[in-house]
């Protein structure tokens, strides 16, 4: 499981392996504050991946030269996948991969635009196949857009989140990338990671965070909580990413803080 946030984001995640980590008594907290953290950062990453789609898709549509719309988009999404309009009248558009031989679609995203850019109005988006999620995305005070997770599963976690956020907009020969601003949560339930047992992890934004299409989780603080129903038991961490020239995590859990290079 892997996802997001509010005032605005978090994550509930499945753990490779449970909280507990062992039935002992005594646990180490760095290696319980690894592991929380490593399965939390995919999640994280998944949430916001779907976020920077949509901004893509949108900087897409705002073009007004096919050929160089259709450049950027074999920029960012390969040249096994298609831009169609399904639907002009409404603003429904999907991003679509074929098999090269057979010619049959195996993956679908669908965006509804109600032919509003994002940020002036409703948007809704569906992911089809394999890993899913549907979101909306709707205007919110101060520039700032909603994005709401009705339905969020990554391997056999499913859960939801909502984020608030703002984006920034950088061109490399005419091909966008973004940083995106954010707060909120993420909450996946994972049923059969823990013993058969629910195990749930929640993620929020202890403050703004901030992701970059091209760099990943930069300046972010999160509070994480990891519940396992098995052993009974709730684990906290709190995890501080800096990224300049390198990325560093600190993860500190039970009073305990390791700093990592990564």
């Amino acid at each position: 499981m892997r996802r997001f946030y509010s005032t605005i984001l978090i994550a509930i995640l499945a753990l490779t392996t449970s909280c507990q980590l062992s039935s002992e008594d005594e646990r180490d907290a760095s290696k319980l504050g690894k592991a929380i953290w490593s399965e939390a950062k995919l999640d994280i990453e998944f949430t916001l991946d779907a976020i920077v789609d949509v901004l893509n898709v949108d900087y897409l549509l705002s073009m007004d030269d096919e050929k160089a719309q259709a450049d950027v988009f074999a920029s960012l999404y390969g040249l096994d996948k298609e831009l169609v309009c399904a639907d002009a009248p409404t603003g429904t558009y999907q991003i679509i991969t074929r098999n090269a031989t057979t010619g049959i679609v195996t993956n679908r995203t669908t965006y509804i635009t109600h032919k509003t850019p994002l940020g002036e109005g409703k948007w809704e988006v569906k992911r089809e196949s394999g890993d899913y999620y549907e979101i909306t995305f709707t205007p919110d005070n101060d520039g700032r857009i909603k994005a709401k997770y009705n339905t969020l599963s990554y391997i056999e976690s499913t859960g939801d989140a909502e984020l608030v956020f703002f984006s920034k907009c950088s061109l490399s020969e005419g091909v966008p990338s973004f940083r995106v601003s954010y707060e909120g949560y993420i909450e996946l339930v994972d049923p059969v990671m823990s013993k058969s047992r629910p195990l749930t992890l929640t993620t929020k934004t202890s403050n703004i965070s901030h992701y970059s299409s091209g760099r990943g989780i930069i300046q972010s603080n999160f509070d994480i909580t990891c519940k396992d129903e098995y052993y009974d038991v709730t684990d906290k961490i709190s995890v501080m990413v800096i990224y300049n020239t390198q990325r560093s995590v600190t993860i500190t859990c039970y009073g305990e803080s390791d700093t990592y290079t990564m």
